[in-house]
C-alpha cells in the first residue's frame, strides 16, 4: 500500500533553489537532484518510516548522490514534507519549519 504525500509549499521552495544551483554548476546536475528527490518521495510512499527520527515526529531520509535531506512527518493518512535541506544546514532551518 501507499501512502499519499503533501510537499509543503516550502519544501517546493528548497528543491526549486537546489535545482537552480546545481545547474549553475553543471547542466544536467539539476535535472539528476530532482530526480533523486523523486526516487526519496517514492521511498518514502512505499516506507514511511524508513527515515530516521530527528525531531519529536520529523524524519530525515538522506538523498541518494546528494547532500540533502527529506524532512518529513507521518500523519495518520499522509506523510508531509516539510523541508529539502542541505545536510550542512543549521538544525533550526528545519525546526522553524514544524510550526
Amino acid at each position: 500500500m501507499t501512502i499519499p504525500i503533501i510537499v509543503r509549499p516550502a519544501a517546493d521552495a528548497d528543491i526549486d533553489e537546489a535545482h537552480d544551483w546545481y545547474e549553475r554548476k553543471q547542466a544536467g546536475l539539476g535535472k539528476s537532484f530532482v530526480s533523486k528527490i523523486d526516487e526519496a518521495m517514492e521511498k518514502l510512499r512505499r516506507s514511511p518510516d524508513l527515515g530516521i527520527v530527528v525531531h519529536k515526529q520529523l524524519r530525515r531520509l538522506a538523498v541518494d548522490r546528494f547532500p540533502y535531506g527529506v524532512f518529513y512527518l507521518v500523519e495518520a493518512q499522509r506523510i508531509v514534507v516539510v523541508g529539502v535541506i542541505h545536510g550542512r544546514r543549521a538544525p533550526r532551518v528545519w525546526k522553524r519549519r514544524l510550526a
